[in-house]
């Protein structure tokens, strides 16, 4: 299935701290970043990797295209994050 896309991304935990699930994100294709698009996160892990300070994040994209799985994506994080 790839209507909704999942986006897996690893975080440093300072910035996955301050976001909130349904929370929105622009995202877009490498390569194409003139066309973003709105994702918004479904799961942020409540466990810390120690060893790189890092926290999986999961974010939510709709893919009515249904666009390939697979893909490199840029995440823009909020301001100040």
């Amino acid at each position: 299935q790839n209507n909704p896309l999942w986006i897996e991304v690893t975080l440093p935990s300072e910035v996955a701290r301050k976001l909130n699930i349904d929370h929105p994100v622009k995202v877009s294709y490498v390569g194409d970043d003139k066309h973003k698009m709105d994702a918004k996160v479904i799961f942020i892990s409540p466990i810390v990797d120690a060893a790189s300070n890092t926290r999986f994040v999961r974010l939510e994209l709709p893919n009515p295209d249904e666009k390939e799985s697979g893909l490199q994506m840029l995440v823009d994080l909020p301001p100040g994050e």
